[in-house]
């Protein structure tokens, strides 16, 4: 499955855009690579060739729109069959190098997140995880996939144990850090009960590991986002907010920001930010620059009433 499988505690959600194709007949279903060769390569070929199939499905199911759906467009029905087609070029090309290559580890991690994501086939993905971690004990995407399974489906004692493991193994990996704090933050009484620690520690950990994942991916927008987010959630966790880095770090994200719906987000909060601050200025100047984003918003007409009362 791809990383990071939890959303971010308080997330904004804006769904990005893929461009388009323009329809076309379908074709006949996609050949898988050749599998001849070492292991390294066979696992490098097949992964190379579902992240290319796994491109052209999101712009084809863009193009034909949500399965199910009513949709007259021309090319709809080729488009979406050769979505389809092109998932059944995945699967095969994953199961006929596991026939090949067994005891490849990687293999295993990667069909695992195939069948969990596009199949929704929790068991087998499962299957493979913990077979890929009974070969290679040490493969820090397969404990941290099955980590975040467990939590998914409820048993976070032992979820929480092969996240951990999968940070002892790569500590500086942002995906798996942003994925242990959304536990963190979400579930805070699980690892209060597996790790015997107060409210506020739990916070600590979690933000000093979000911090971390901004270092190691300054350049991810929403591990940047989810770091500013996360000082909102410090009084819920019987902790003091720190309104100076938050407003730094809305700033940071900001610089990142590819869309004006992200743009107008990293405003309007470090505007909040400066408000809890009681720096009238600084937020009237944050909320006027994303009023000229998004004039009509509700939300920022209601936080500049607030600060016309302030006066």
């Amino acid at each position: 499955m791809p990383l990071p499988l939890f959303v971010s505690a308080i997330m904004l959600l804006f769904p990005a855009l893929l461009l388009p194709l323009q329809a076309e007949a379908a074709p006949d279903s996609p050949e898988i690579p050749s599998l001849e060769g070492t292991q390294e390569e066979v696992e490098s070929r097949v992964r190379t060739f579902d992240k290319l199939m796994m491109i052209q499905v999101r712009r084809l199911e863009d193009t034909a729109g949500k399965e199910g759906q009513p949709d007259n467009r021309p090319g709809t029905e080729e488009a979406r069959s050769h979505a389809a087609a092109c998932l059944s070029a995945i699967q095969a090309a994953y199961e006929e190098a596991l026939l090949r290559f067994p005891d490849s580890a990687v293999l295993h991690n990667f069909y695992a997140e195939f069948l969990y994501d596009f199949q929704g086939k929790t068991d087998d993905a499962q299957k493979h995880w913990r077979q890929a971690v009974a070969l290679n004990p040490r493969l820090g995407r397969a404990l941290n996939n099955l980590g975040m399974l467990y939590c998914h489906v409820g048993q976070y004692g032992q979820g929480l144990e092969y996240l951990w493991q999968s940070l002892k193994e790569e500590p500086d990996n942002p995906d798996f850090l942003f994925n242990t704090v959304q536990v963190y933050l979400i579930h805070p009484e699980s690892v209060m009960s597996t790790r015997k620690i107060t409210q506020r520690k739990i916070y600590e950990e979690a933000m000093s590991m979000s911090e971390r994942a901004v270092k190691n991916a300054p350049r991810a927008f929403d591990i940047l986002q989810d770091y500013a987010l996360n000082f909102y959630l410090a009084e819920k966790f019987d902790a003091k907010p720190d309104w100076k880095k938050a407003a730094k770090a809305w700033q940071e994200a900001r610089k990142q920001a590819k869309t004006k719906d992200e743009l107008f987000n990293t405003w309007l909060n470090e505007g909040r930010v400066h408000i809890r601050q009681h720096k009238t200025s600084a937020a009237r100047t944050c909320l006027e620059e994303a009023r000229a984003l998004r004039p009509e918003s509700a939300v920022l007409k209601a936080l500049f009433e607030n600060l016309e009362d302030a006066h």
